[in-house]
């Protein structure tokens, strides 16, 4: 994980306004970042522990699960819009720490509040349900942890062709952070299926043929 953060921190090391030891001491830090694993871990938790009560909760107060959803929207918006990656932008420092602080906690618990809703709620959840259960995002699924693991490496390359081709509005921040993401994800998508035909399967289909002949 260290060697890891000193990398990615290599890559932005030349942008403007990059600022190494902030980032090798909060952005980058274990503590810094647990709060999305916890968050992930309690949904398990209460989806494999608690299935019937959430059920019940998530069918029963369809008001309150759909001011719920509409909130956790408006959270992954409001954070997207937040223009961290403009150069530009000086937040004061406590507005900074805050964020730092519950950014990241917020905008997990959001997409927490989204999955169980998605799971197990009616009314306005179906249609997340439906969107998330599309056959497209099969093969995302398969290549998840493989972009997860190489996605740092192509940000570069998607900040540089962000920078030269998008034409939306300049204080439109979610709109340009969404473009961002999903440059990335296709530089990064054609790495990982490469490397998911080519590697993965082919070891996979191995240990299949020991396992046959083994039993």
């Amino acid at each position: 994980a260290m060697y890891t953060s000193s990398f990615a921190n290599q890559i932005f090391l030349f942008y403007p306004g990059f600022n190494e030891p902030f980032a090798n001491q909060v952005y980058d830090n274990l503590y810094t970042r647990f709060g999305p694993l916890v968050l992930g871990a309690l949904a398990a938790w209460l989806h494999f522990r608690h299935g019937e009560s959430l059920k019940q909760f998530f069918t029963q107060k369809q008001t309150l699960v759909t001011l719920l959803l509409m909130l956790s929207i408006a959270l992954i918006v409001g954070l997207l819009h937040i223009p961290l990656q403009d150069f530009g932008y000086r937040p004061g420092a406590t507005w900074q720490l805050a964020y730092l602080t519950a950014g990241r906690n917020l905008f997990s618990l959001a997409v927490m509040v989204i999955m169980l809703a998605a799971i197990y709620g009616k009314g306005l959840a179906c249609a997340f349900r439906w969107f998330l259960s599309l056959k497209l995002w099969y093969p995302i699924a398969q290549l998840a942890y493989s972009l997860y693991l190489v996605h740092i490496f192509f940000m570069p390359w998607a900040m540089d062709f962000v920078q030269i081709f998008y034409f939306g509005p300049p204080h439109f921040v979610a709109l340009r952070m969404t473009f961002l993401m999903f440059v990335t994800l296709l530089f990064s998508s054609a790495f990982c299926g490469a490397l998911y035909l080519f590697v993965e399967r082919p070891i996979m289909a191995m240990r299949e043929m020991y396992t046959i002949a083994k039993y």
